[in-house]
């Protein structure tokens, strides 16, 4: 049995062939975990983005809930409302207590991604 030069390059095929195929399925896995590694990436920012959001936004809701009450509980009517023991003053200690778990539940420890809904 000889090996003749047509033996040798069915062999050379083969090889170059394979080589090609794990080279392409390498080069595929590669893309493949660079393409997951961006998308959780942009989902990180699309929750730390919504986060921010959130917590602006229930920021700005408690401010102006503030700014309301200050309004109807200024003036004359409430100084004497307050004077004639009618509705006790505003303790600040107490509204800031009142508050402060509301602003805590703003910690990224409170926060749940399952809140964000984003397309």
């Amino acid at each position: 049995m000889s090996i003749t030069n047509t033996d040798w390059a069915v062999v050379a095929a083969s090889v170059s062939a394979s080589v090609f195929s794990i080279g392409g399925a390498f080069w595929l896995d590669a893309k493949r975990a660079k393409r997951q590694a961006r998308i959780v990436k942009q989902d990180e920012l699309k929750i730390a983005c919504a986060r921010i959001i959130s917590g602006s936004m229930k920021v700005a809701h408690k401010a102006g809930g503030l700014r309301l009450a200050m309004v109807v509980r200024s003036g004359l009517g409430e100084g004497l409302n307050v004077l004639l023991r009618l509705r006790s003053p505003v303790d600040p200690l107490e509204l800031n207590e009142s508050h402060h778990d509301y602003l805590m539940s703003l910690s990224p420890g409170n926060f749940h991604a399952a809140d964000c809904s984003y397309s």
